[in-house]
């Protein structure tokens, strides 16, 4: 889950730091706005790939993870909000997409992480 946590934060990256930017009076939030959002996705790249690298990350990196991405997820609504009146409907699209699509990740990598113990063990109870 780190590796493709990861590339889609670089994705994230690229789209929302640096190919937005460029069309931003199609989108409607200022393009240091953007670049700020995108500047964040590196960083949550750079931890995912940190813990894609080690040979045996704990669950709670995991949780970590989600949380960090549910944390981009509140910040991303609250900026929709901030910025309602000067959003434009691709921006509406696209961030609220974005915010759908990174809600239900981070919802199985929670269920996934609950379903393993820090000894890397799977618990008694699958995720639903």
């Amino acid at each position: 889950m780190f590796l493709v946590d990861g590339l889609g934060a670089v994705v994230t990256a690229v789209s929302v730091g640096v190919l937005l930017p460029l069309v931003q009076e199609l989108i409607g939030f200022p393009a240091s706005v953007l670049r700020a959002l995108g500047a964040a996705a590196v960083g949550f790249a750079l931890y995912s790939f940190s813990r894609f690298a080690q040979p045996h990350p704990r669950p709670s990196a995991l949780r970590v993870v989600a949380g960090l991405n549910l944390s981009y997820c509140v910040v991303t609504v609250g900026l929709l909000v901030a910025y309602a009146s000067e959003l434009r409907p691709l921006g509406w699209a696209y961030f609220l997409g974005e915010v759908v699509l990174v809600v239900a990740l981070s919802v199985y990598e929670l269920r996934l992480a609950r379903s393993t113990n820090d000894d890397g063990a799977r618990a008694s109870v699958e995720p639903r």
